[in-house]
């Protein structure tokens, strides 16, 4: 709110008329006085009587109308009714005279939202031809003040005074001041007499040190708004030291106008004329369609005028300009050929705000930029044209920040906008945030605004320093803008807005019901935030005073609500780089805010709320120079909502119609609006305060921060001018001075101490040590804070912050809950459980799972018949409904859920000291994701990495006394992690991530925090709260914005109507606007920052190609990488990306395209690879351990030799490979290591942990790769037989590659829908239920496999079984799931290898270890199906689709059964399958994953090859073998770990296996192919056994496209019934289908 006036160009015009003006000129001020006199006056008649009841119509609804009554202490008490009065009864001679007396009278209110602006008051101002400078040279005598003079800002004013004869003082310093406007008083110190003058006459705080930070920094004194000061009485002396000694020296004001103005007419009638009925005879009629016209102009002006409603000075410099003649004339050209839209884009539109730019830029431009020694005598308006144009030129915006002085610390700019810049001062560790409004001009404005706060805040974080927050001379804005700052600064505080009263009034009404328009703002709650409809139906209460009339009069109030902007609030937050999302920035002692005093309105809300919940120190900039006894308070105006004649005639309905378009589109023409009284002159402007604020400090609820002095920490004397204050070198001035604050610590602060003990009954709290004395005590604990996601409330405790209610226009915000949505939702869920394979079973399982019986039926009836709040609620139920089938194949993703996980800081690390007694367990705190950790860090200040970990609690299990750490997590596990059957596979999918990083689509939504107890160093205890963080893996940008794009209702009739239950579209318009505005497109960054290219062309481009040249010489042996990086050069110019990396400070991977950042990635996982495997090498080094990299492909497979312990290991991590070529290098890998194995005799361990399944056909080969002797290769399955079912069974193969077949025979099966059929009847809940399932068939996949194998595994690998079983080992931690489950489980049960298992039972010892789990048949999804039907002819009988999209349903449809003939009927799915020992060993998702993790267990491990146990036989050929068993081979059996000499039944000879009657028999063949469908094999050379199919890769990229979890899925190809022949191989050999051949 500086008043800085434009002038155009110099000298004074001489006319005869004292109402003739030119703009820009300066003239003596009393002829403007003389002109204003003009301005009409009639005592108790005409526009005189009309403007006073104006007035009072707008005084009854302020908010302090009867509290300035009797305000409290230590505040001065005013009756502006009985002023009114006052003004009213007396008589004037003049209309100026009348008018300045209004001004008068709301100026005493001292509230700078409610002021009178007297009509014509902006079309002048008066300037004071100098400046005074204040300097401190000495901040310990902070009274001793150095004043020297300066120019003005108007620097035309300083040259006329020189010009018309005055002295120039610029430089010299001042001893005093004689001030006309103090009635005469004697002369005094300049720095005393200009606060005395503030104290007097600047209104617009009701404290001394702001009134004098408006009057020094932001110019009050030296350019005074005729409304807002009074009229210079006459020249001020100013006496000088000189070189003669002191010298008096008496200067003028001078009188700017900032319009032409021809005469009285022109002034009275054009630029403020009468309106409506009023106005006078000599305006000049216009004809109907110019009249149209200029309703629109005069619309956008208002709408011009309403935007910047908290910014005067623009208000009164647009009004000016925009009333100009020049402006009317552009305006009036061929008004018919112009549509009004494009009027209001005219070219002198643009005009305007550029000169309001310079005029505003004048104030920040740093003096050097205009040079003082040019010989040539430029104009003013030269001088300004130069300065701008330097400005831009040097990409400067409002702040010039250039500043190389080598010798001191700079300041460096990070970024800058309008209004706003962010910096760091690397000498000091500062960043530093000037922050001059929060009422950006532009919604570009706004974008640049958030964005550098951002930035700056980001960059500070990231840089490890503490944080100054510059506030001066902010004087508000939105509301909006200082909400979000505070939730991002702040996320964890609670309430966030402040509570608000309004006076009972039908302006006021109508104010807030235009104003709270969901879903950009509600009106609420103060204590529940449930939404408040009609904010009219709270109680109302009289507040009644006696007048000075001594008379009663009453006000009628609505208490209390809060205006929430909440939501458009997150929706800002989500701008900011997701780790620094709704995290705690800064601790209290790391973050410093300075003020003069002057920050106002919002920015006063915004201090005053961080000071009172003590986030922040503050530093106060100045001090209090008069003799008043009011303290510096750090804010002022701090009341709610402003509302001015300017808004409320822009919504003034015009004949009997609502015209509103922005604000008031809430209202309708049936709502009963009674507008104030129409002021009578144009350019007259009231404005008042309708509501009032409460304190957020429970020890004063009702206190008004508007007359609540909050005090600051410390007050340095620094007296910052309107230039060199806040240019780079004023800035690190002061911050050399202040920080010394951050040394300190204040009676307030509390240093968090998680060693402090929390009492019992206040268990969310944290506690600390209270600073006494300047430094923190550390044998005191005090109440600190609450933790995340509570607040203090009134009684001293810790309670929950409650969520926003329920909106009126859709009952949920976020993920709405309708009933028929529901209805139709359990439907189609039933529909597609009536297919599911374990349905029933899952409602009557098998020992030992008896007690975790689930009827999924009676699960939905109950879902059904609950009645639900919200649909996060509904679609959590039914999710965790499906968890506890505790089968990984059968999920619900409900909508919604998908884009976000929550997770915890830290991990939790198992470690067992004595392997001998596995149940003594030592839980530490390691690190999880590394950001995560970086996050909470920030937010305690503390890193508790490697901290024992003693008890746990958390609020979604019951606490159980003195439980072990790791018993409760596996407890946890146990109730809540659906993958697994098992309790050991629970803990270890726990462990791996699960407990520790939570998806909403497989645990109920996390609640509160998780309290760790931990070990101190001193032998005692700490309690800490881990906090959870939510994590968007989806760009989410608003509330709408999720649910009607990322998971928007489909084929859901109410979805209209719930639409139809929103705001009206113009406000869904509006919202849609300003999420727009928030988020700045690629394209628009880059050419923000083209500017900046152009300053060091040369060199930045030297930079640029150097950096271009690094990235192709460090990727150069990748040519997938140079490929895509070529073409991203090719297509988007890298240098301007590079910019961007340069300012944002961003890693240049950041703004690649997906393409090349994934390839990135790859690179990266690979070069940390070979770093661990350095690091590995090194780490044993000392053990003389060599590891042997044979292959890694991250996240699929890692093959290693490790000669000393004459060891392979190959890590399978998944049978999905993707892409497809990494299918190629996944049996590449594992044939490599096999064969070294082989070649130096070594022994083998395949390590399965992790393993979640994929493709069948690579489980079951790599089966018959390592035990080709063995049959059967592929599993039993069946199916619920279903229209929908039996449909997708028809396309799960293609008739060629891959076959239904007969299990034993190997029979082709062309329809597995003719098999017969299988009745199974149960019993569940008393009722029996029915389900008909397919006959039993196969997937034969063999034909497909030998595409890979044939061209890949050396023939020498092939005919027998690769390892006899003492010498193969493989690993599980249970989670070997799906297609390792079945493959592991085959393992087993075949007895080809030994299996370990890793971690442990603490829980639930009944159920035994099981190696691998969900190991289910054919998994389908809800989408699969969706595909599918379009691929049918008929879905009669199939589930319909689910209502809304990115709802997703998996379910099991298959099931598999064992491979051993003694339980031939046993699912594999319920069939424990135990490994040989279980070795105490819970590594972390991380230790899986590196080499030192592997290394370490394997050296554990390894000692089990030594050992045999009782199922196995070593074979031994010197064993007879009977005559009845001709084909078996026979050996020694292992007893009591040892093989005997005892001669048993060892295996089948090859080529034969045993079947259900014991017998070895020969392997059935598959019958061949039809000939043209498929070329002869090529047979290996060593020619024993093995024949390969050569083929393309391509086949299996298609397959590997549809594949769900298991099996592959593939659309039926309509083909002709195959004709089988036999084909020959070269050597005369026939080939069955599955490559081998033989012999006849």
């Amino acid at each position: 709110m500086c008043l800085i006036y434009f002038v155009f160009c110099i000298g004074i015009l001489s006319a005869d008329d004292d109402c003739t003006f030119q703009r820009g000129e300066l003239y003596d001020k009393d002829r403007i006085i003389k002109c204003l006199q003009h301005l009409p006056y009639k005592k108790g008649e005409g526009e005189t009587l009309e403007t006073m009841k104006t007035v009072r119509s707008y005084i009854d609804s302020y908010a302090y109308r009867d509290t300035m009554v009797k305000p409290p202490e230590p505040f001065t008490k005013y009756d502006i009714l009985a002023k009114l009065d006052e003004i009213e009864n007396a008589e004037y001679e003049n209309g100026l005279d009348y008018h300045l007396a209004l001004v008068d009278a709301f100026n005493t209110l001292e509230d700078a939202h409610t002021n009178y602006y007297f009509p014509c008051s902006g079309l002048f101002a008066f300037i004071f031809p100098f400046r005074f400078i204040f300097e401190v040279p000495d901040p310990t005598k902070p009274t001793e003040i150095v004043v020297k003079v300066a120019e003005s800002v108007i620097a035309n004013a300083t040259k006329k005074f020189i010009d018309d004869g005055g002295i120039d003082i610029t430089g010299k310093e001042v001893i005093k001041l004689n001030l006309p406007d103090l009635d005469g008083s004697a002369d005094e110190r300049p720095e005393v007499a200009i606060a005395k003058w503030a104290d007097k006459y600047v209104k617009l705080s009701r404290t001394p040190a702001a009134r004098l930070g408006f009057a020094q920094t932001q110019g009050y004194f030296y350019q005074r708004s005729l409304a807002s000061a009074p009229f210079p009485k006459g020249n001020i002396g100013v006496t000088v030291n000189t070189e003669e000694g002191e010298k008096v020296i008496d200067i003028p004001f001078y009188g700017l106008s900032n319009a032409d103005i021809t005469d009285v007419n022109d002034m009275l009638n054009t630029k403020c004329p009468l309106q409506d009925k009023m106005q006078s005879n000599n305006m000049t009629e216009q004809t109907n369609g110019e009249q149209s016209l200029f309703e629109e102009d005069e619309k956008h002006f208002q709408s011009v005028m309403n935007a910047h409603k908290d910014d005067p000075l623009f208000q009164q410099i647009y009004e000016v300009i925009w009333r100009s003649p020049e402006l009317k004339k552009a305006l009036s050209k061929k008004p018919g050929n112009i549509p009004p839209n494009e009027r209001l884009r005219h070219p002198i539109e643009k005009e305007i705000y550029d000169r309001v730019d310079e005029i505003i830029s004048m104030q920040f431009a740093s003096r050097s930029n205009i040079s003082k020694n040019d010989n040539k005598k430029l104009t003013f308006k030269e001088k300004v044209d130069e300065k701008i144009r330097k400005m831009k030129k040097n990409g400067e915006s409002y702040i010039n920040l250039h500043y190389s002085n080598d010798e001191k610390p700079q300041l460096k700019v990070i970024r800058k906008a309008p209004h706003v810049l962010a910096g760091v001062i690397d000498e000091y560790k500062l960043g530093y945030l000037f922050v001059g409004t929060f009422a950006p001009d532009t919604d570009e404005d706004m974008v640049s605004f958030v964005e550098t706060i951002i930035e700056g805040i980001t960059y500070t974080k990231e840089q490890g320093y503490k944080l100054v927050v510059d506030l001066r001379t902010n004087g508000g804005g939105m509301i909006l803008l200082s909400d979000w700052l505070f939730t991002f600064l702040f996320p964890e505080e609670y309430p966030v807005f402040p509570t608000r009263s309004v006076v009972a009034s039908e302006l006021a009404k109508a104010y807030l019901k235009a104003s709270s328009a969901p879903p950009t703002q509600f009106i609420t709650e103060p204590t529940s935030q449930k939404i408040i409809e009609d904010v009219w139906t709270l109680p109302k209460t009289k507040v009644t005073v006696i007048g000075d009339d001594g008379k009663e009069r009453s006000q009628d109030w609505v208490h209390r609500y809060v205006a929430d902007t909440g939501r458009l609030v997150q929706m800002l937050i989500q701008q900011a780089p997701l780790q620094y999302r709704n995290v705690r920035m800064f601790a209290p002692s790391d973050i410093l805010f300075l003020t003069d005093g002057t920050c106002g309105s919002a920015c006063s809300q915004f201090l005053k709320r961080m000071k009172e919940k003590k986030l922040g120190k503050v530093v106060g900039l100045g001090g209090i120079l008069s003799d008043s006894t009011i303290p510096f308070d750090i804010g002022s105006f701090n009341c709610g909502n402003v509302v001015d004649t300017a808004y409320v005639e822009q919504y003034r309905p015009k004949s009997g119609t609502m015209s509103g378009t922005t604000m008031f589109n809430n209202l309708t023409n049936d709502d009963v609006f009674p507008y104030p009284g129409k002021v009578p002159r144009a350019s007259t402007n009231i404005r008042i305060s309708l509501s009032t604020a409460y304190s957020f400090d429970w020890n004063t609820p009702d206190e008004e921060p508007e007359f609540k002095i909050v005090q600051p920490d410390e007050i340095f004397p620094i007296y910052a001018d309107q230039i060199n204050g806040f240019n780079p070198e004023g800035v690190v001035d002061a911050i050399t001075q202040v920080k010394t604050t951050f040394e300190k610590c204040y009676d307030w602060e509390v240093k968090d101490n998680y060693a402090c003990q929390i009492p019992v009954n206040n268990k969310h709290a944290v506690y600390g040590n209270p600073c006494v004395g300047g430094k923190f005590d550390k044998d005191q604990c005090k109440l600190s804070r609450c933790e995340r996601g509570y607040y203090l409330n009134k009684n001293g405790m810790c309670e929950k912050s409650p969520n926003m209610g329920p909106a009126k226009y859709d009952e949920d915000p976020d993920l709405p809950y309708d009933k028929n949505e529901a209805a139709k939702t359990l439907k189609t869920i039933r529909d597609f459980m009536s297919v599911y394979a374990f349905r029933d079973t899952t409602a009557n399982p098998p020992k030992p799972f008896e007690n975790d019986k689930v009827d999924i039926l009676a699960e939905l009836d109950k879902i059904e018949q609950d009645d639900y709040k919200s649909g996060l609620d509904f679609h959590n139920a039914i999710g965790k409904a499906f968890a506890k089938l505790r089968d990984a194949h059968t999920i619900y993703n409900f909508p919604c859920s998908q884009p976000f996980v929550f997770a915890l800081p830290y991990t939790f690390k198992f470690e067992v000291p004595d392997p001998s007694k596995p149940e003594e367990i030592t839980v530490k705190l390691d690190d999880f994701l590394a950001p995560v950790t970086k996050y909470y860090v920030n937010d305690i200040g503390r890193d508790f990495k490697g901290s024992v970990v003693t008890k746990i609690t958390m609020n979604d299990l019951n606490e159980v006394e003195n439980e072990k750490p790791e018993v409760t997590i596996a407890r946890w596990c146990d109730e809540n992690i659906a993958f697994s059957r098992t309790p050991a596979a629970r803990l270890n999918y726990g462990l791996d991530q699960m407990f520790v990083m939570r998806s909403p689509t497989y645990n109920k939504i996390v609640d509160g925090s998780v309290n760790v107890t931990l070990k101190t160093e001193d032998g005692g205890t700490e309690t800490i709260p881990l906090y959870w963080y939510g994590l968007a893996t989806s760009e989410i940008t608003a509330s709408n914005i999720l649910y009607d794009e990322f998971c928007k209702a489909d084929n859901l009739a109410s979805n209209d109507n719930r639409k139809s239950k929103m705001a009206n579209e113009k406000e869904n318009q509006q919202l849609q606007k300003l999420i727009q505005s928030t988020k700045m497109p690629q394209e628009k960054l880059i050419e923000e920052y083209k500017s900046l290219l152009q300053m060091n062309t040369d060199q930045l481009k030297k930079q640029d190609d150097l950096k271009i040249q690094k990235i192709r010489e460090k990727y150069a042996n990748n040519t997938q990488f140079v490929k895509a990086f070529e073409k991203f050069m090719e297509n988007k110019p890298l240098r301007e990306m590079i910019a961007k990396d340069r300012i944002l400070n961003q890693p240049l991977e950041s703004i690649l395209p997906p393409a090349v950042q994934t390839l990135l990635k790859m690179i990266k996982e690979e070069n940390q690879k070979l770093a661990t495997e350095a690091k590995t090498k090194k780490s044993h080094s000392e053990n003389a351990v060599e590891v042997k990299e044979i292959g890694d492909v991250p996240g699929i497979i890692h093959g290693v030799v490790i000669p000393e312990w004459k060891i392979g290991y190959c890590h399978i991590k998944t049978f999905a490979p993707e892409p497809e070529e990494n299918i190629v290098k996944f049996f590449e890998i594992i044939a490599k290591v096999v064969k070294e194995v082989k070649d130096n005799n070594y022994k083998m361990v395949f390590d399965v942990r992790t393993n979640g399944g994929g493709l069948i056909f690579l489980g079951a080969q790599l089966y018959h790769f390592l035990f080709p002797e063995q049959y059967p290769i592929n599993p039993r399955y069946n199916y619920i037989r279903s229209n929908m079912t039996d449909s997708i069974s028809s396309v799960m193969t293609d008739g060629k590659k891959m076959l239904f077949t007969d299990y034993e025979t190997m029979d082709f099966i062309e329809d597995v829908t003719k098999l017969p059929t299988i009745e199974k009847k149960t019993i569940i809940g008393g009722q029996e239920r029915t389900q008909i399932w397919s006959g039993m068939f196969s997937i034969n996949s063999d034909r497909m496999l030998y595409e890979y194998i044939g061209t890949i595994i050396p023939s020498s690998l092939y005919g027998k079984n690769l390892f006899d079983p003492n010498d193969l080992i493989f690993i599980t931690d249970g989670e070997c799931g799906s297609t390792c489950s079945q493959f592991l489980k085959h393992v087993k049960e075949s007895n080809m290898a030994k299996v370990v298992g890793v971690g442990g039972q603490l829980t639930h010892k009944e159920v035994d270890y099981d190696i691998a789990s969900f190991a289910a048949g054919n998994v389908i999804s809800s989408k699969v199906v969706d595909e599918q039907r379009e691929e049918v002819k008929s879905v009669e009988g199939w589930p319909s689709k689910f209502s809304r999209q990115n709802t997703e349903l998996t379910f099991a449809m298959m099931t598999s059964y064992s491979f051993d003939w003694k339980t031939p009927d046993e699912q594999l799915e319920y069939k424990i399958v135990k490994p040989d020992v279980v070795y105490p060993y819970y590594p972390n998702s991380e230790e899986k994953r590196n080499a030192d993790g592997y290394l370490n267990l394997l050296e554990n491990v390894k000692k089990y090859f030594d050992v045999c146990y009782d199922w196995q036989v070593k074979v031994n050929e010197s064993c007879a073998v009977p005559d009845t068993e001709e084909n078996a081979v026979y050996g020694n059996p292992c007893k009591e770990g040892k093989f005997t000499s005892e001669c048993v039944f060892a295996r089948c000879a090859n080529g034969y296996y045993k079947n259900r009657e014991d017998k070895c028999v020969k392997y059935p063949v598959m019958p061949p192919l039809k000939k043209e469908e498929e070329k002869p094999p090529k047979k290996l050379s060593g020619g024993a056994i093995a024949g390969i199919v050569i083929g393309s890769v391509a086949v299996v990229g298609a397959l590997v496209a549809v594949v769900v979890v298991c099996v592959v899925v593939q659309k039926k190809k309509k083909t002709k019934k195959p004709e089988y022949i036999n084909v020959k191989s070269a050597d005369g050999s026939n080939y069955g289908t599955d490559g081998i051949p033989v012999k006849i």
